[in-house]
Parts: structure tokens; sequence; C-alpha cells
């Protein structure tokens, strides 16, 4: 194995050297970390400086981190105006406990999406560590498939409870509201300014947006808009 003096930078062209070792050695799964876990060969096995960086897709993250930042902003930007109002003592206090559960429902939809992709990731290194151990007759000395069972079984408890969360908040808004999508003016302004552009959430997903629509947000004449 490597020493830590020894670490160089994990390029591809040092991965891919990892891999050919690690299938001259005959590919045993409980030797991976001797080749830096590369058991599996490189999908485009061309140098790095002939990648093209998929700008689309990366604006898509930072995107729906800053729409979602937006629409934190605006929901305190109502709650202030809300404040401001003349309204009695028990509208403005409703109005303060939506907007708390507001904030809750949003932190524990996050939370859901984070779980549920780490539910996915999971089940995809268990299918493909069985196929592995399968092809090659190798027994699991490592014990691989149940550390990643036992991961596996952790994010999908975190899935439910936070499932459960993101439907009890939104009860809760629907109990006060009377629908659990609420939004205060600054807050519900914006929907019909991405629809006027040609701009739609999905329906599943989270509600997240596809790259067209994200490179069409982020012009100018949206921006302003």
């Amino acid at each position: 194995e490597r020493m830590a003096a020894d670490h160089q930078p994990r390029t591809l062209e040092l991965l891919a050297q990892d891999h050919q070792q690690y299938v001259a050695a005959g590919s045993k799964l409980a030797q991976a970390k001797r080749f830096n876990n590369a058991i599996r060969p490189c999908i485009l096995p061309i140098p790095i400086s002939n990648a093209i960086v998929p700008v689309l897709h990366l604006d898509l993250g930072i995107f729906s981190w800053m729409f979602e930042a937006l629409l934190q902003d605006l929901k305190q930007l109502d709650l202030a105006l809300g404040a401001r109002c003349q309204v009695s003592d028990a509208d403005a206090e409703a109005f303060q406990k939506v907007c708390t559960l507001h904030g809750q429902l949003s932190a524990e939809e996050q939370l859901l999406r984070s779980a549920a992709e780490r539910v996915a990731q999971t089940q995809r290194q268990l299918e493909f560590v069985a196929i592995h151990l399968r092809q090659h007759g190798q027994v699991d000395e490592l014990g691989v498939v149940a550390n990643l069972q036992e991961v596996h079984t952790s994010a999908a408890q975190d899935l439910n409870r936070h499932s459960q969360l993101v439907s009890k908040f939104g009860n809760q808004i629907a109990a006060l509201t009377g629908t659990k999508s609420f939004a205060g003016p600054c807050g519900a302004s914006v929907e019909p300014v991405l629809q006027s552009h040609g701009i739609q959430r999905q329906v599943y997903h989270g509600g997240a947006f596809i790259g067209n629509h994200v490179h069409q947000a982020l012009k100018p004449t949206v921006v302003t808009a």
C-alpha cells in the first residue's frame, strides 16, 4: 500500500494505471485498496485536457441554490411586510407561525432530497459490488456489502424521517392557510414571472429546473424582471 509520504495527486492517468495494475493482480476486490479502489476503467479514456466542462449542468446546482436563497429572502420580506400591516395580534401571530413552519419545511425538503440521493447512490453501489463478486467468483472477505447495507439502511431511515416531517409541516401550514404552498405577496410573485418567460419548475423532483430553463432564467431580461 502507498504510504502517506508517497501520496501523489489523483489524476486520470494515475487512476488508469491503478486500474491496469488491479486487473493484472487478478481483479480481487479484497485488494482494491492497494490500487486506490480503481476497480473500473475510465468511462472516457481521454486526457483531462480534452474534456469539456458541462457548464450547463454545473449551473443547475448553482442556480438551484441561488433560487432557494431568493425564495427564503422573499419569505423574510413578506414577514417584515406582514409585521407592519395593521392587523390583529392574532393574525400577526398566525402569519409569524406560518413563516416559521415554511422555513422548517424548506429545510426538511432539502434534507429529504439529500437522503434520497444517498439511498440511490448506495443502492447502485450494492448492485455493482454484487455483480463484481458474482462475475469474479469472489467472497466478500472485507464485509463491503455489509458496510454498504448499513449505510443504505441508515439513509433509508433518514429518508423516511424527513418525509414524515415534510408531511407534518405541510399539513400544519395547510391547517393555517388552506394550502401547503403558502407564500406572501413577494413570494407569490415569483411563479408568474417565471411562467411569463417560459420557465417552468418540474412537477416531480422537488420542483427542480431543467438545464435550458436555467439558461433562460439567467438572462438579464429575466433577472431584472
